[in-house]
């Protein structure tokens, strides 16, 4: 899968130069699939060895949070550093509306395709993926307002650079000691 996502970006790098520098959204959705791919895995089994519940619920919102966890940790150095804001509360937002995407994903896609065969079909289904995205603007929006849902942090360039050298020492660390005890 790291092969794949380096690969891909090569090929956008190759296509557009300036997205390796200038683009942000670029830079954040790379950064969180290497979290989503490295990092995710090392904290997933670091909370399974700790925690014992086998509630599917329970095991399903852990998988949620830690999931939410690597992608912000891939991602926070970058932020701090172009940015200067750290959300407070990212993780429990993302908690709150991880768990809806996928649906709204699925909807949004037959929306458009019944659409093309039978349009009040479509607009119905969409309606529904639309109740979905307004609680998501909610939560959103709800928590964004708050004056404590972020603080002004910014990092600089060095100390992005030395997160993400610690950030890869660990998450090689956690892997090999996963190999090693049979993980």
């Amino acid at each position: 899968m790291g092969r794949a996502l380096l690969y891909a970006a090569v090929i956008m790098v190759l296509f557009n130069p300036y997205i390796l520098i200038w683009d942000a959204g670029f830079q954040l959705s790379f950064l969180s699939t290497l979290g989503l791919v490295y990092l995710s895995p090392v904290l997933q089994s670091a909370v399974a060895s700790k925690i014992k519940i086998k509630n599917s619920v329970f095991i399903v919102l852990t998988e949620i949070f830690t999931t939410t966890l690597a992608a912000i940790a891939a991602t926070v150095p970058l932020i701090l550093f172009q940015f200067g804001r750290l959300s407070l509360v990212a993780p429990l937002v993302n908690v709150l509306i991880l768990w809806l995407v996928p649906w709204l994903m699925l909807f949004g896609f037959l929306a458009l395709v019944f659409s093309w065969v039978f349009f009040p079909l479509g607009q119905a289904v969409a309606w529904v993926a639309g109740l979905g995205l307004n609680y998501v603007i909610i939560i959103v929006d709800w928590f964004g307002n708050k004056s404590w849902s972020a603080v002004n942090m910014r990092l600089p360039f060095w100390a992005m650079v030395l997160m993400y050298l610690v950030l890869i020492l660990y998450a090689k660390k956690s892997k090999s000691s996963a190999v090693r005890s049979g993980l």
